[in-house]
């Protein structure tokens, strides 16, 4: 066995990590189990996205689920939200409708993207059946500039990269819904006056 792996290390050497999976027939992943080589932020990247096309890496989080889109190759988090609206008073005194209580919350978090030790998390918040979102949501946090072994690699997305993007996920949310319902509060009580709800003194 080790014969064999300085055997493939040789290979990698010469003619770097993608050639060497397609003369072996073997995805990334796979090479760096059998060379137990170093893994920088390039081939980290690769492996992510290799073991999510596999179906090895975990699909949800916290409530969160977590999915690769198929084109960019982006890893996405997704969760539906109850931030609890309050219900809208008609003259009589009955309750209209309760505006929707539905936020969604889409997230881009690609760990090592375009290749650096970084996770950018994009995050946007939609208000369910109504027009108003909010955007732009983002911040980063650093990332190893290498691990020693793909195991070290699984262990750092397991134990680090699921637990820190969701605490970014939900600060940005929790900072931010606030305004969300203000907007489709505003965007409602625009809509009645329009319908004749409300009389100008």
């Amino acid at each position: 066995m080790v014969g064999y792996r300085k055997k493939i290390i040789g290979l990698v050497e010469k003619f770097g990590v993608p050639e060497t999976c397609k003369v072996l027939g073997i995805g990334i992943d796979e090479l760096f189990v059998i060379t137990q080589q170093p893994i920088d932020c390039e081939n980290a990247l690769e492996i992510i996205y290799t073991l999510y096309e596999k179906g090895l890496l975990v699909k949800e989080y916290k409530g969160y689920r977590i999915t690769q889109d198929s084109f960019s190759g982006t890893i996405e988090w997704d969760k539906k939200v109850y931030p609890g609206y309050p219900n809208v008073a008609l003259e009589d005194g009955t309750l209209e409708m309760t505006l929707g209580d539905i936020h969604n919350i889409y997230v881009k978090a690609s760990p090592f993207w375009e290749n650096e030790n970084s996770v950018p998390v994009d995050v946007e918040i939609f208000a369910d059946g109504d027009d108003e979102y909010i955007t732009d949501l983002f911040e980063s946090y650093r990332t190893p500039e290498s691990f020693k072994n793909i195991e070290k690699l699984i262990i750092w997305f397991k134990e680090e990269y699921l637990e820190e993007t969701y605490k970014i996920i939900e600060e940005l949310y929790d900072d931010n819904y606030k305004l969300l319902i203000a907007q489709t509060q505003k965007n409602f009580d625009d809509g009645k006056k329009m319908k004749g709800y409300y009389t100008n003194d």
